[in-house]
């Protein structure tokens, strides 16, 4: 959808290409990690700069197949041919490059830098949300009867307005990326001298980590059960008298994620759809959830889930 192609299932190209961007995202964890001790060119594998080659030659190609097809670049404004033809992200990219703001080389880098940053991490938060409602079938059932009393019919199809109107998918989606961000730790590099607190001074240029994981289960914020799943922690009455920077899903201020508006609305859409249609459970148990380090969060052990049509 972020670049307007059709996936197609059993498709050799589509594989090679979810393929590329997960060894991608694991090789800059590990850049990541290991460039905190000057030793970033190690994860610089040739399985790694052969993912990069495929994906840059993939985002060319898909570049000059729609470049000609695209807006014209005699329109004064990119949106000037109005929704129908600004239909994804690189219909948008593609106009500023044909139009002579963007090089091809800018459209090919923030494309694959979008596709990375938002493929996994909203995947992660549909599973993770997926598995809460089958740990708890309680919650799930809760989901579910809210989401049929706004779809009687036997065909679906979510909107914007929808989704105003399902307070509890709000909840369990939040409660969710409390328990389990996508972005689990995420760094920042101070601008000026700032104190924290009496006894934390920090230097202008100090490199900050903000442990998003441990915050959204901190005792201190969330109470001596914040390692449990309670939507009810997301009642309006909750938010209310909570300090907002104890939430962070996607991060706060200037600096937070552009993507984080895309990423609430597929997560909600998708399962409302899914718990509309399927039920989910499963026999693992929540305290044996743990999870490993990466850009985006992963599970040392992914929990199977059983699937079933739903009797309507």
């Amino acid at each position: 959808t972020t670049m307007g192609i059709e996936m197609k299932e059993g498709s050799t190209q589509n594989k090679e290409l979810v393929e590329s961007f997960s060894i991608m995202m694991e090789r800059i964890a590990n850049d990541a990690a290991c460039s905190t001790m000057g030793l970033g060119f190690l994860a610089r594998t040739p399985s790694y700069y052969k993912a990069l080659r495929h994906l840059r030659n993939f985002m060319n190609k898909l570049i000059e197949k729609n470049a000609n097809n695209n807006i014209s670049s005699s329109s004064s404004e990119p949106w000037a041919k109005g929704e129908e033809a600004m239909n994804s992200f690189l219909d948008t990219a593609l106009n500023y490059y044909c139009r002579g703001h963007l090089k091809k080389e800018d459209v090919i880098i923030e494309s694959i830098g979008l596709i990375g940053a938002s493929f996994e991490t909203v995947a992660t938060a549909i599973y993770s949300v997926l598995v809460m409602l089958a740990m708890h079938p309680d919650v799930q059932e809760n989901l579910f009867r809210e989401t049929y009393a706004l779809f009687p019919q036997k065909n679906i199809e979510v909107t914007y307005d929808h989704l105003k109107q399902a307070p509890y998918l709000d909840m369990v989606v939040a409660e969710t990326l409390r328990l389990m961000p996508s972005i689990p730790i995420i760094g920042r590099q101070a601008i000026r001298k700032a104190r924290l607190t009496s006894e934390i001074d920090l230097s202008p240029n100090m490199q900050v980590i903000v442990p998003i994981f441990s915050l959204h289960r901190s005792k201190t914020w969330w109470g001596q059960q914040a390692h449990l799943f309670n939507p009810n922690n997301f009642t309006p009455e909750n938010i209310a008298k909570r300090n907002p920077y104890v939430y962070m899903p996607f991060s706060k201020g200037a600096r937070n994620c552009i993507g984080w508006r895309y990423a609430e609305i597929a997560v909600r859409v998708s399962v409302m759809v899914l718990v509309w249609n399927l039920k989910f459970s499963t026999s693992f148990k929540y305290e044996d959830l743990h999870f490993v380090d990466h850009i985006s969060l992963c599970y040392d052990v992914e929990p199977k889930l059983q699937v079933e049509l739903r009797k309507k």
